[in-house]
């Protein structure tokens, strides 16, 4: 049955692409264009002998989603996504083919290119026909193709791009292998895209820039190192000194050691990733996480300096201000932290066992918290635990 099916579907699938072929397209008008090496990404393309319809096949050598966008005419060729215009194709569990009509209204790029119809005030659905299909071929490789078509202008100034002759810049990205779905939308990380300029009517194209922006990337690879040191070790374990360590005379040094690092490498961090996104990066959940995040920290170490130079021994409770405020503001910063880590390794797209691993450590820390903190509790009383003590509890006498 299986066999039968991928036979259905390779019959219509190679029948279609025949009838638009005799029916609308210009022998004399058939390009090929490599988008990408390691995995192989084909673009072939047909215009119609009155110039009205696109005929456009995407061949990937992985199965994944594959997309194709385009910049209107005479657009300045920065490669970003901006104001693209782009045909997604997705494939379900079942292996359906859904074809998409997107146009990317955001930031340079940074988020999913929303629906032409989803925008506001709606575009148009203006796919006349699509048909696709995953495989592998006789050399055991697996491959995505997939047929569209769409009017050279489709008359919809929303959502869609005219393509006219002269150079035009498209842009490209297909799925990840490492997901756990890579057939749907999702993030292309910072490799799997691209962008060239090319004419669709002569099939010129100047040489395609695989992954703009390698300075870019490099950038964004020490960011995330330096946050992950910073927030993930340094914070993580700062933490433990005042709250299990004090025993020791040097918790104190220790403590602000730790923190101190921690908070030049967020700094650090910081301004690699804006150099690196020239302003772009904060238009994402990761970015909105990690400028509270760093906004909670930066408070943390203020309230802990007025807690120390505040500090009364003759005092019989901690007080709320500024030393427990300083204490959950670390908590938090703690939590959101690792919150915005794995939105930045999803989002750079960290393989996934570099995200298990890391999540592994994370959780040796938090049973250690919670351990020691249980054992806080059965020691000082939860009451003393939450809004702070210095002795044990004591308990009611027995007459």
């Amino acid at each position: 049955f299986f066999l039968l099916e991928m036979l259905s579907k390779s019959s219509v699938f190679c029948l279609v692409v025949l009838i638009c072929s005799i029916s609308h397209c210009n022998g004399d008008l058939a390009f090929t264009k490599q988008l990408f090496s390691d995995p192989n990404y084909y673009v072939t393309w047909s215009i119609s002998a009155d110039n009205s319809t696109l005929l456009m096949q995407l061949e990937l050598e992985t199965w994944a989603w594959v997309g194709i966008g385009w910049q209107a005419p005479g657009v300045t060729p920065d490669f970003a996504m901006t104001d693209g215009d782009f045909v997604v194709a997705e494939f379900t569990t079942d292996g359906e083919l859904q074809v998409s009509d997107r146009y990317c209204s955001c930031s340079n790029g940074g988020s999913e290119p929303p629906n032409d119809t989803d925008l506001d005030p709606p575009g148009q659905y203006n796919i006349l026909s699509a048909t696709g299909m995953q495989y592998i071929n006789s050399n055991g490789t697996q491959i995505t193709s997939v047929t569209f078509e769409r009017l050279m202008n489709t008359g919809d100034a929303i959502g869609d791009h005219p393509i006219q002759p002269g150079d035009q810049v498209i842009m490209f990205a297909f799925g990840q292998a490492s997901y756990a779905d890579p057939n749907t939308l999702a993030y292309h990380g910072p490799v799997n895209r691209g962008s060239t300029s090319l004419n669709f009517f002569s099939g010129v194209s100047s040489t395609t820039n695989e992954s703009k922006g390698d300075n870019s990337l490099f950038l964004k690879y020490w960011h995330g190192c330096c946050m992950t040191v910073a927030f993930g070790f340094c914070m993580s374990l700062g933490v433990f000194f005042p709250r299990y360590l004090k025993s020791f005379w040097w918790w104190f040094p220790m403590h602000i050691l730790i923190q101190i690092t921690g908070v030049l490498l967020v700094l650090t961090g910081f301004v690699v990733i804006t150099i690196a996104a020239e302003g772009n990066h904060y238009s994402n959940t990761h970015s909105f996480f990690g400028i509270f995040t760093i906004g909670i920290m930066l408070c943390t170490p203020l309230l802990g300096t007025m807690a120390h130079f505040m500090w009364n021994a003759a005092r019989s409770k901690i007080p709320l201000f500024p030393d427990q405020f300083h204490w959950w503001f670390g908590r938090v910063t703690v939590i959101s932290s690792w919150i915005t880590i794995f939105l930045g390794m999803d989002l750079l797209g960290v393989p996934y066992q570099l995200m298990v691993a890391f999540g592994f450590v994370l959780l040796a820390y938090l049973t250690a918290y919670l351990w020691l903190d249980i054992m806080k509790i059965k020691e000082i009383g939860l009451k003393a635990y939450l809004f702070g003590a210095y002795t044990k509890k004591v308990e009611d006498p027995v007459l």
